[in-house]
């Protein structure tokens, strides 16, 4: 699963990274949480091109159920199969941009999840896959939702939590978004864990009310590459659990 991410990169690395044809209005964001507006990048005809969504996706079937329960993930296993997201997987692929995100673990000596920061090595701007959906509203205009897909976890990321989401490689960026749905299940893998790193936080980031640089502060020492779990350290305590508030489907 994954709950929590942050977006710290300024407007002109984001062009440059993304290859963007404008800057995109954006600000640094520490805490970034389900339910919330979040920046994507979709492709549009040649180009790719900035735009805000909300994370919770929002199948096509339920805009008439009346029992709306927004997704924040989806299962990379089984994403080609549920009709959930199965025909977003075909045609509405997209990117979310992040250069950290959040898993909690519980620890020996506390009641209290520790927070870990992680992030590919040096925080790095990369990007999620995601899918996307449009549904028509009221005014006419079209409002995007989003989900990002979760896999297994990788070594450094098993001690904490047994998912994490797919991060794309700058080279498999543009597959993501073009690409056929046979070509892309390969793409739906964990990201080597010798070219990441975590680092624990303070506890701030637990509530998604606090949107401050306080959020990613170190609370400890870093962890880079594959680490393996020192079941009697409460900072490295294998753990199962995560703050996020939906469950992949």
């Amino acid at each position: 699963m994954c709950g929590r991410f942050t977006l710290r990169a300024n407007p002109a690395d984001l062009m440059r990274v993304f290859s963007l044809l404008a800057l995109p209005g954006v600000a640094p964001r520490y805490n970034i949480a389900p339910t919330q507006q979040i920046g994507c990048i979709v492709r549009s005809g040649s180009a790719n091109t900035w735009v805000d969504a909300h994370w919770g996706f929002v199948p096509a079937w339920q805009r008439s159920s009346g029992a709306v329960r927004p997704l924040i993930n989806a299962r990379a296993e089984s994403v080609h199969e549920k009709p959930s997201f199965r025909e977003s997987f075909r045609r509405r692929r997209c990117l979310v941009p992040f250069d950290g995100f959040f898993e909690w673990q519980t620890t020996g000596t506390s009641s209290r999840k520790q927070p870990w920061l992680i992030s590919v090595s040096g925080g790095a701007l990369t990007a999620f896959a995601a899918l996307y959906e449009l549904m028509p509203q009221a005014d006419g205009a079209p409002k995007m939702s989003c989900c990002l897909l979760t896999t297994a976890a990788n070594a450094l990321v098993s001690g904490i939590h047994d998912r994490m989401p797919v991060i794309l490689t700058p080279e498999d960026r543009e597959l993501w978004m073009t690409g056929e749905p046979d070509e892309v299940m390969r793409l739906l893998r964990p990201y080597p864990s010798e070219q990441m790193e975590r680092v624990p936080v303070g506890f701030a980031v637990g509530n998604a009310r606090n949107e401050m640089a306080e959020c990613v502060v170190p609370a400890g020492d870093p962890v880079s590459g594959v680490a393996p779990v020192d079941a009697g350290n409460p900072q490295t305590t294998s753990s199962s659990t995560s703050q996020a508030s939906h469950a992949d489907p």
